[in-house]
């Protein structure tokens, strides 16, 4: 199946990008010890957990918790709140930091998606509650994406995507944030089970996911003061038959959420993966595996070793993952974003230098697959990206022009200054995080 190409020269663009994190940030060892304090387990489960947390090879995370609450058990309103709140906080944050990246007026952004796998049966939702803390505008048109797990942050950018190339004269904000280390606040019961401590997936959760939020705005053609990082080229999904069971993540009794992974998903992602990173090169002139850098989801050590052994790369291929996953471990969809802020803000060296295009794969239950291909804007085509953003505007407004002549007078006044102010930034002012 061929994935779909955007037009050349109306690409939608990477104007800005951001990332958040809780404020507490703890070592490895800091979460296992804390784990072992707060659930007494015997000798089997505690070496297994002493194994399994530096296996991972993360070295640090953060959360929003103090030391002495990490891993506690909360009830359900307790819980709800607290994922409310600081998926909020992190949202705003990351946020704030791709929009003063990006550099226009607040009052352009016309969309906002949202994306999260932490969700809870709250409402407002948070995309709702961010367009009122920022002050975005009360027009705006919103998306809220839930439970797609890992790929939620490539699903969000390329929806966002498909959007800009439809309508040049928008701006959308795209954010994904996720608590993922609520998990271990909701741990199933076992000491009702007469078990001597948790199972290996809780033990394995606990030592993965961590919390991060991230922010990009995008949008099709660059208008003066805007500097496009990146292009999108192309975008595809796919579902990998067969693997239905792979993943769960259910809610049980007393509060609690069960979380389950196949030992076989690294096996099945990293022979899915090849023929989607074909899909996406294929027929894209001066696109090669060779030349590419890699923003693959950090799920574990072993997603990022096996896929890179079938595509025939080097971990090098890899670099960003590999330490966005050692300096924050499993962040679910929000390392999406994450990783293509750093990739894109990675200055490079001899022995690692940038490369032109970044190919982005994540992972979700079902099992499923989302990819783009983007290539990075050198300074020297960013000025040309911009006279033909202002190029499609105009073309844009000729059209909206020509409707209001047909229309009555009076509307065409109101309306004329309505879709001016869309189109033209004006100002610096990013919102901010009540």
């Amino acid at each position: 199946m061929a994935c779909p190409t955007f037009k050349s020269g109306s690409e939608p663009l990477i104007l800005g990008t951001g990332e958040a994190y809780p404020h507490h940030t703890y070592s490895q060892q800091e979460f296992l010890q804390a784990l072992l304090e707060r659930y007494p387990m015997d000798e089997a489960s505690a070496a297994f957990a002493r194994r399994i947390f530096p296996a991972t090879g993360i070295t640090a995370g953060s959360s929003a918790l103090p030391r002495d609450q990490l891993f506690k058990r909360m009830t359900r309103s307790e819980f709800v709140t607290y994922i409310r709140d600081t998926t909020e906080d992190m949202s705003c944050r990351a946020a704030q930091q791709a929009l003063a990246a990006w550099g226009g007026d607040l009052s352009s952004i016309t969309h906002i998606v949202f994306g999260t796998m932490s969700a809870v049966i709250d409402a407002p939702t948070t995309d709702s509650r961010l367009i009122n803390s920022m002050g975005l505008r009360p027009d705006i048109r919103r998306l809220s994406v839930q439970q797609m797990g890992c790929l939620t942050g490539f699903r969000c950018l390329s929806t966002a995507a498909e959007l800009a190339a439809a309508n040049p004269a928008a701006r959308i904000l795209v954010i994904v944030a996720d608590v993922r280390s609520g998990l271990q606040n909701q741990l199933p019961h076992w000491e009702s089970n007469n078990s001597g401590g948790p199972s290996r997936a809780c033990i394995i959760s606990c030592a993965l996911f961590r919390d991060a939020a991230s922010a990009v705005v995008i949008g099709a053609g660059a208008r003066a003061g805007e500097v496009p990082l990146a292009k999108v080229l192309r975008s595809a999904s796919a579902f990998l038959p067969g693997t239905l069971d792979y993943v769960h993540i259910t809610d049980g009794d007393d509060a609690t959420i069960s979380w389950y992974n196949s030992k076989d998903l690294p096996y099945a992602v990293s022979a899915a993966a090849p023929d989607m990173v074909a899909r996406l090169l294929k027929g894209v002139k001066g696109a090669s595996i060779s030349r590419t850098a890699f923003a693959m989801h950090p799920g574990g050590p072993k997603i990022l070793q096996l896929t890179a052994k079938a595509l025939g790369v080097t971990d090098d291929a890899f670099a960003t993952s590999w330490g966005f996953l050692q300096q924050h471990g499993n962040t679910s969809g929000s390392s999406n974003l994450a990783l293509l802020h750093r990739e894109l803000m990675r200055a490079g060296t001899d022995a690692s230098p940038r490369t032109r295009d970044i190919m982005c794969v994540g992972i979700g239950p079902g099992l499923a697959l989302e990819g783009l291909l983007l290539r990075r804007v050198p300074p020297k085509q960013q000025q040309q990206q911009q006279q033909q953003g202002l190029g499609l505007v105009a073309r844009q407004l000729a059209h909206v022009q020509q409707a209001w002549r047909r229309s009555s007078s009076s509307r065409v006044g109101r309306s004329r200054s309505w879709v001016t102010a869309r189109v033209t930034p004006a100002g610096d002012d990013t919102g901010s995080c009540n």
